[in-house]
């Protein structure tokens, strides 16, 4: 019974229980930059960039995700894409200005979108064959796609930017530096699909 003192009439203090919880979400930083978690060590290959673009526009046929394949011995770099069927494409060892691989084979997949997007976005010009791309892979098959530019004169190659923005690429940085040889820094980091993506 209460005696309308508010205490509730047969629990005990010793069965008294607290009904009070918080739930708080942790917040984490937004990176500004995917590079901030950029790990060693890298492996890469330098290649002309009219090339590259070439090798990933083939791969569009198969419509799935594109495993990027580096060799140590002998050196080799291939591109395969499994989907409504299998192409592999294997650059040419002797149009790779170098190569270096951190293990015996290195292989990453990513969505064939990221990977055209990083690679195929580079002007179309009488001046595309001298454009010069270093491919790179992390320890956590981060990859980032560096295309050097050259600017020229008035009417140069220039890179452009607007159609860049809208690629659909989950995360690229792009950058641009002048330099006294005037040349566009273009630099685009997506990240590796995970296996049952």
């Amino acid at each position: 019974m209460s005696d309308g003192s508010g205490d509730a009439s047969g629990i005990g203090e010793e069965h008294a229980c607290v009904m009070y919880a918080r739930i708080g979400t942790l917040e984490t930083d937004t990176p500004e930059d995917l590079t901030d978690y950029w790990a060693e060590p890298v492996s890469y290959f330098l290649v002309q960039g009219p090339l590259l673009k070439e090798a990933v526009d083939d791969l569009e046929w198969p419509g799935g995700p594109v495993a990027l394949k580096l060799a140590r011995d002998p050196a080799a770099v291939s591109l395969a894409a499994s989907g409504t069927g299998t192409l592999e494409v294997h650059l040419p060892a002797a149009d790779l200005s170098g190569i270096h691989v951190t293990s015996s084979n290195v292989t990453q997949r990513y969505k064939y979108k990221n990977l055209k997007a990083a690679c195929c976005n580079i002007p179309d010009s009488k001046e595309a064959g001298s454009i010069s791309t270093k491919v790179s892979i992390d320890a956590n098959g981060l990859l980032k796609v560096t295309h050097m530019v050259p600017l020229g004169g008035e009417g140069g190659a220039r890179p452009a930017a607007s159609s860049m923005q809208h690629t659909g690429l989950s995360s690229f940085g792009t950058q641009a530096a002048l330099g006294s040889s005037r040349v566009a820094v273009l630099q685009f980091v997506p990240m590796a699909v995970d296996e049952e993506d």
